[in-house]
C-alpha cells in the first residue's frame, strides 16, 4: 500500500455526494455487507443513502456528525455506527472496528 502523501485537512466540510465502491462495507444493522453505494451528506445534518443489495437498489435516510476525524451515521431506526475518517481533497478514507477487524473504505466525492 502506498503512502499517503497529500496533506490530511481534519474539520474540512464533507458535504455533497460521495460514491462508495463494490468493496466498502456498510450496513444499518449489526451486519456489514460489502456492496455500493451513494450517500449525500447535507449540511443540515441529515443523510440520503442509495445502495445496491444483490441487484436491488435501496435508500435509508437518517442523521449524520462529522467531528473532523469521525463520522457517525444514525439511519432512521437503526443504532448509529461509527468510524474513523480522513478527508483530502476529493476522497474520503472511513474505518471501523468490525467483529475485532477494521474495515475501510475510500468514498470519491462526486459533487459538492
Amino acid at each position: 500500500m502506498a503512502l499517503l502523501t497529500l496533506a490530511i485537512v481534519p474539520g474540512c466540510s464533507i458535504v455533497g455526494t460521495w460514491d462508495a465502491p463494490q468493496d466498502c462495507p456498510w450496513g444499518a444493522s449489526d451486519e456489514l455487507e460489502s456492496v455500493p453505494a451513494r450517500i449525500t451528506l447535507r449540511d443540515d445534518g441529515t443523510y440520503a443513502a442509495r445502495v445496491t443489495y444483490g441487484g436491488k437498489e435501496t435508500t435509508n435516510q437518517g442523521k449524520y456528525e462529522w467531528t473532523g476525524r469521525r463520522l457517525i451515521i444514525t439511519p432512521r431506526g437503526h443504532r448509529s455506527r461509527t468510524y474513523t475518517g480522513w478527508h483530502w481533497d476529493k476522497y474520503l478514507r472511513l474505518s471501523a472496528k468490525y467483529k475485532g477487524q477494521t474495515v475501510h473504505c475510500t468514498l470519491t466525492r462526486v459533487s459538492e
